[in-house]
């Protein structure tokens, strides 16, 4: 396994981590005094200062399919680990694990365009792609966001492997 392969594994391996810990937190869109926080898969509500409340949602569709579009990204990236491992073994599989980073990041692109459109949410009382004042944008979608570059950076080392030569000018002698 080459350097570049090395570099894509580990940055593919973080976007996982980071992507699948956005999904499962609850903390999407919160409200300013931190008693509602939405996830794509959890809903969490404080209601009248008692205990947080945490529940499947009953949310948009669009969230359920940016949960799924998230997943089939995270699947694509781990199959792309694992033809990176298997490489050594067979060399033809090191072509594959860069288009999988391409198609996750393709995949996760479009899970984060779909996502604003589920603000109509009655819980928060927006419009699609518009959060009303009292809400904003929480941490699971900065780790998202994040996940994202790192995917993109896992894709061009896997593609870097093979256009090296014209991405970096050796001087001739």
């Amino acid at each position: 396994m080459d350097s570049f392969l090395k570099g894509a594994c580990l940055l593919y391996a973080i976007a996982i981590t980071l992507s699948g810990w956005s999904l499962v937190k609850p903390t999407w869109v919160v409200t300013e005094n931190d008693d509602l926080r939405l996830g794509l898969l959890i809903h969490c509500e404080k209601i009248h200062g008692r205990q947080m409340l945490c529940m499947m949602p009953t949310g948009p569709v669009e969230w359920l399919l940016a949960a799924c579009l998230i997943v089939c990204g995270i699947l694509s990236l781990t199959v792309g680990i694992g033809m990176i491992f298997l490489s050594d073994k067979k060399p033809k599989l090191r072509r594959y694990p860069k288009y999988l980073g391409l198609l996750a990041w393709f995949l996760f692109c479009v899970a984060i365009v779909i996502f604003p459109a589920g603000f109509d949410l009655p819980l928060i009382g927006g419009q699609s792609y518009l959060l009303p004042s009292s809400a904003k944008t929480g941490m699971s979608y900065v780790l998202f966001f994040m996940g994202i570059l790192c995917t993109v950076g896992g894709a061009a080392l896997a593609l870097g492997r093979m256009y090296f030569a014209m991405i970096v000018w050796r001087g001739h002698a």
